[in-house]
Order: structure tokens, then sequence, then C-alpha cells
């Protein structure tokens, strides 16, 4: 739940992914991939974050 309220994963026009900190939309990861695969890789980046 904490993870929810610190990140969001943002698209933009080019179908990119990214995780970004909710409030100052710094991007903290890219993902490489673009579309469905892009939006998978960013949630498996969020998985692997330790829990604060």
């Amino acid at each position: 739940m904490k993870k929810q309220q610190k990140y969001s994963i943002v698209m933009d026009m080019r179908n990119n992914y990214s995780v970004v900190l909710r409030g100052t939309s710094i991007a903290v990861y890219r993902s490489e991939n673009h579309g469905q695969a892009g939006l998978e890789d960013c949630q498996d980046w969020l998985a692997k974050q330790p829990e604060e």
C-alpha cells in the first residue's frame, strides 16, 4: 500500500512507461520497452522495491 502512495506508473505520448515519485513527478525508473511490455516492466520493477 505504501508503494501506491509513493510511486505512480505513467505513460507518455509515445507509449513509453516510467515510474515516478508522486508529488514531484521525478522519474525513478524508465522502461526501455514500449506498450504492454513497458507497463509490465515497470510493474516488475515496483514489485522488487522494498516496503518502507
